[in-house]
């Protein structure tokens, strides 16, 4: 557990707020950032040997404890030492820090940061990013509970991530934007993950149109659905705010492949016409 005497040598908390643009594009996910970026670049003597770069300075003292935030959760940690002027690639400066001190742990949720830091507000630039050192212990004693410490942790943890689907890519913004175009080798669009569990917390698990439960084939698969975008995400070009009730439907693989079958997709209600047909035709009995 984090002691009286560690606490007594952070004179200060500061919040650094990491965007998607600092990351490789094999870095988009927590696990992938922590494992390769944390546990490797950050800390290896032939990379940046405790070197975070960056293009502003701060102005905390030495020993200050640094949570690093990536997707509005806190995801690592470090003690500060000081600032360095030389810079590399597009970054002016870096912040040194003690190696010894790099800590992952599973993330950190904003409402889990008020509950121990009243003053702490939000993960965004107008948020405020220093407090009092006085919050280190709770801070640490929540972090050396979840710490990934050892190679099965590490595992446990990434295996443990939602079921994401070929078509969905997580996003882990606070509000529901969807629709930029990334170009990897073909386009694919961001796909709010938070927004798909929303929907299914409001329609359940189900598909919309047929009815299926993954659950048939046993309890571990129960949740599993693909969610349905009822906007053409392709035709949208820019971001817009989502609503997981009215634009998005959980609906299974096979309803959703024929949904996709022609360039504007079938409506929902021309696939519970497709599905009514089917219930007249055949007698289908699921054994739970």
């Amino acid at each position: 557990m984090a002691s009286i005497d560690i606490v007594k040598s952070v004179p200060e908390i500061r919040i650094i707020s990491m965007s998607s643009n600092e990351c490789p594009d094999d870095e988009q996910n927590h696990y992938d950032l922590q494992q390769n970026y944390f546990l490797g670049r950050l800390i290896d003597a032939n990379e940046n040997d405790g070197r975070y770069y960056n293009n502003q300075k701060i102005t905390s003292p030495v020993g200050t404890l640094l949570l690093f935030s990536f997707k509005n959760e806190v995801v690592a940690c470090a003690t500060f030492l000081k600032n360095g002027n030389q810079g590399r690639d597009k970054y002016s400066n870096y912040y040194l820090i003690d190696k010894n001190s790099v800590k992952v742990f599973e993330p950190i949720t904003k409402s889990e940061l008020q509950n121990i830091i009243p003053e702490f507000t939000n993960f965004g630039r107008l948020g405020k990013k220093t407090f009092d050192g006085k919050y280190a212990l709770p801070i640490l004693s929540l972090i050396e509970s979840r710490l990934l410490n050892t190679s099965q942790k590490f595992e446990n943890y990434k295996n443990n991530a939602p079921t994401i689907f070929p078509d969905e890519l997580p996003d882990d913004s606070k509000e529901y934007k969807e629709g930029v175009k990334k170009s990897v080798l073909v386009n694919v669009y961001e796909r709010n993950m938070k927004a798909r569990q929303k929907c299914i917390e409001y329609y359940g698990a189900n598909c919309f149109i047929c009815g299926f439960d993954f659950k048939i084939y046993g309890d571990e698969f129960a949740g599993m659905i693909h969610v349905h975008h009822l906007k053409m995400i392709s035709e949208v070009g820019s971001k817009y705010v989502i609503d997981p009730v009215r634009d998005l439907r959980p609906i299974c693989p096979n309803c959703h492949m024929v949904t996709h079958k022609k360039k504007e997709c079938y409506a929902i209600s021309e696939m519970e016409k497709f599905a009514k047909k089917l219930r007249e035709s055949y007698t289908i009995i699921y054994r739970l």
